[in-house]
This record gives C-alpha cells, structure tokens and sequence, in this order.
C-alpha cells in the first residue's frame, strides 16, 4: 500500500507564524523508505520504485516502518543535484556498484508516516518526530533524522 507524502507549497513571501517550523531544504531527490513485512522497498513521491539504486539503504529497522525524506550525494562543494539524479537514473548492476562507491549518498529522513503497520498521518508533525526520534536508526551512517521539520510545514 502505497501512503501519500506531504508536499511543499510556496509561500507569495517569508514569513513566521508559530503553527509552522522551518528548516533548510536539502533540495534533492525525495525518497519513501518502506519495510512492510521485513521486505525493503525505496519510492519517490511519485511511485516510482527506486530500490536498486540505492543497494546501501537497504538496511531493516526492527519494525515495519514507512519514512519520508531526501536523499543527498554531497561532495567537496557540498549537495551535487547532478550526482543524485546520476544515480536514480542508473539501472545496470554494474553502473550502481560504480556509484555507490564514487557518490555515496546520505538519505535524510524528517518525517514518519507508518509505523508498525499503523498509519501516523493525522499525528500532529511534533508527535510524529518524537516518535521518530524513538526509533533505533539500523548501523548506517547514510540514514540521518532530523527533528525539524521541512521548510513551513504546518504543525497544528
């Protein structure tokens, strides 16, 4: 079962409002983490499935879980857009093993959506990132969490 993710709107200015939080965006490729059943599966927000390039996030968690987030290829000069998208659009073996070894990639997670098969959406977003903070991240320095949340996301 596919769950839809919360997407940005654009604001017409800046603003502060205290039914918001913010934080930068990393302005890279969103990903869907999803464990369902032990079976590890990576999507966009748009369903494509985008398991096999990204063989180093395939990492259990010791519950079925459906996370939200980005995932990054940082360099020398920091994010590369060019380099993440190198790598969703790889699809030989070969080419991925490549990859991953010469853009690695760190997949930041804001937000939880399903959490032992129980859907979390209607949680206000602070509740939702306490949980997340909770969860025991698998050994892997490429899955990162953050307590922010995305940029002007609504938490009331």
């Amino acid at each position: 079962m596919f769950i839809d993710p919360m997407l940005l709107a654009t604001a017409p200015a800046p603003f502060s409002d205290s039914h918001y939080i913010f934080e930068p965006k990393i302005d890279e490729h969103r990903l869907l983490f999803s464990q369902q059943s032990g079976r590890i599966r990576l999507y966009t927000r748009h369903e494509t499935e985008c398991t096999q390039q990204y063989p180093e996030l395939l990492v259990p968690f010791d519950d079925d879980i459906l996370l939200d987030g980005e995932v990054a290829c940082t360099g020398p000069e920091g994010v590369d857009f060019e380099e993440v998208m190198t790598r969703f659009k790889a699809s030989k073996d070969q080419r991925i093993k490549h990859l991953v070894a010469t853009s690695p990639i760190t997949y930041v997670v804001f937000d939880i959506l399903q959490y032992k098969n129980q859907d979390l959406r209607k949680m206000p977003l602070l509740q939702r990132k306490e949980i997340l903070a909770g969860i025991r991240m698998p050994e892997s320095a490429l899955l990162r969490h953050t307590l922010r949340g995305r940029c002007g996301r609504r938490i009331v």
